[in-house]
Order: structure tokens, then C-alpha cells, then sequence
């Protein structure tokens, strides 16, 4: 959001949605982003996405180890993931063991716009 006109989210308090899918595209959560894309807000909806697949016979520790995933991908992942550990740990203990052996990748349209930022060092 960083090289947007940030005038033209002025006096708004939704500047987007974030939507969590699976890999049919089933939307699993949305939730609405404000100016400055608050990752707590991206956080709430993977957590409440995340809690569908509970197992509760399984052990606490393991309940949401069954068939998800361990790749997310984010066009903002480079900003989201260094941080998920400690801010999962925080505010949605539940769910941050399934959240710290996540993946993130980033979708390769979104490293082609950032690719001066991706560079090897010469």
C-alpha cells in the first residue's frame, strides 16, 4: 500500500478485503483491511480459517495437524511472514504451532514488481 495514493482511501475505514482460500477457491474467511493493511487483521482471518480443520480427537498439541496445507501464499508475504510467529503467539495461541510451519510464498506476479527488492547481491 506503501506506493498508493494514499488520498484516495481518505475518510474510508475499509480500504480492502483479505480473503483465505483453499485450493478449490472455496472462500475460508474474509475480513476487511484498513489503511495500512494491519496484519492482525490478515492473522484473524487464516486463524479463523485454520480452526475449520480442528481435530478434536486428537491430542491438544496436534489438532490442527491433519490434511492443511503448509504453504500460504500472500502478495504481501515478504511484510507478513517475518513477524506471524511471535504475533500468533501472542493473540491466537491456539493456532500459532500450525501457523510456524507455514510456507509463505509470494505469487510470482507480485516478485516481478518488487524484483529490484529480490536481486542477488553482484
Amino acid at each position: 500500500m506503501n506506493k498508493q495514493d494514499r488520498k484516495k482511501f481518505k475518510n474510508m475505514r475499509i480500504t480492502g478485503i483479505i480473503n483465505v482460500q483453499c485450493d478449490h477457491v472455496l472462500v475460508k474467511s474474509s475480513a476487511d483491511m484498513q489503511l495500512g493493511e494491519r496484519f492482525i487483521n490478515s492473522d484473524y482471518a487464516i486463524a479463523h480459517a485454520i480452526r475449520q480443520y480442528r481435530n478434536l480427537e486428537a491430542p491438544i498439541e496436534k489438532q490442527y495437524d491433519i490434511c492443511l496445507d503448509r504453504f500460504f501464499s500472500y502478495d504481501i508475504g515478504c511484510g507478513w511472514d517475518p513477524r506471524k510467529n511471535k504475533r500468533f503467539s501472542e493473540n491466537l495461541p491456539d493456532v500459532s504451532p500450525t501457523v510456524g510451519k507455514m510456507c509463505t510464498l509470494i505469487p510470482l506476479l507480485r516478485v516481478q514488481n518488487h524484483k529490484d527488492n529480490y536481486k542477488a547481491d553482484e
